[in-house]
């Protein structure tokens, strides 16, 4: 039944896509921020309530921020969120459970756009100035991720997404692809964890080198794609929800963002 129910809201996702292509199709910067909407109000609606829905940049240090991210799934609970009320707010790294990226139509060149973006923005966040408060569960990184609307065949954008990373470290290249009604690509973190395991878990510890090799040999570049047709949505949602649970608490180091030698008053 579940699989059902979010099959109509797939269905439902693309038929609003369409029609804002028939009223935005001369305006292409409105037709992306709507589409980007849609997603923000399905996450919005489905995501625990611990987790919020922006969009915005991260703030890296006390004088610079991020490229612009089109959606932000965020620690409602435990970090603040700056200037919350416009439409691009600032986070701080620390807040920040995965990023994603939404294209109206997916080409090699968008994709080699995005690839580049994420490199540079998992580096950003890595240097961010946090407090780790909960050591377990073990996932530290936060996702990014990119979902495109119908239209691009899944076997050609696997064949590109493979040839575009091949100079990228591992740990640096986009974690999930969702193409709306077509499938699932996880690549990165993301398919380190899910094949062997969080680091240092019962299941990564148990494999040996033989498990190891025999997923290798079937994914030499550790990237996996599934044709998912109308539950492409549903397992995207659910990877994406499975990984971002597990994330440990972290809370900004705000007073570290002062510059260097800052006074911040005098005792009395």
């Amino acid at each position: 039944m579940i699989h059902e129910y979010f099959q109509h809201i797939s269905t439902i996702m693309a038929t609003e896509s369409e029609i804002l292509q028939v009223f935005y199709k001369r305006h292409h910067g409105k037709l992306g921020e709507g589409r980007e909407i849609l997603l923000q109000h399905f996450l919005s609606t489905y995501l625990p309530k611990r987790f919020g829905v922006g969009s915005g940049f991260a703030l890296l240090s006390g004088t610079d921020i991020s490229t612009e991210q089109d959606i932000v799934i965020y620690d409602a609970l435990n970090n603040p969120v700056f200037f919350p009320e416009c439409r691009s707010a600032i986070f701080p790294p620390s807040a920040i459970q995965a990023l994603i990226e939404v294209k109206s139509s997916l080409n090699k060149t968008e994709l080699e756009k995005t690839s580049q973006k994420t490199s540079l923005v998992k580096q950003e966040l890595r240097k961010a100035l946090s407090i780790l408060v909960l050591e377990t569960p073990r996932l530290m990184e936060p996702l990014v991720c990119l979902f495109a609307y119908p239209g691009p065949d899944l076997p050609s954008i696997k064949k590109t997404l493979i040839s575009l990373q091949r100079g990228i470290p591992e740990e640096n290249r986009l974690d999930l692809i969702c193409i709306l009604n077509e499938g699932v690509i996880s690549s990165g973190i993301y398919f380190n964890v899910s094949k062997f395991g969080e680091p240092n878990s019962p299941y990564a510890r148990s494999m040996t080198p033989e498990d190891r090799n025999e997923i290798l040999r079937k994914y030499p570049d550790k990237v996996l794609a599934y044709r998912l047709r109308e539950n492409s949505l549903l397992v995207f949602y659910y990877w994406l929800l499975s990984y971002i649970i597990r994330r440990p608490v972290i809370i900004p180091d705000i007073i570290r963002y002062a510059p260097p030698g800052y006074i911040w008053g005098e005792e009395r």
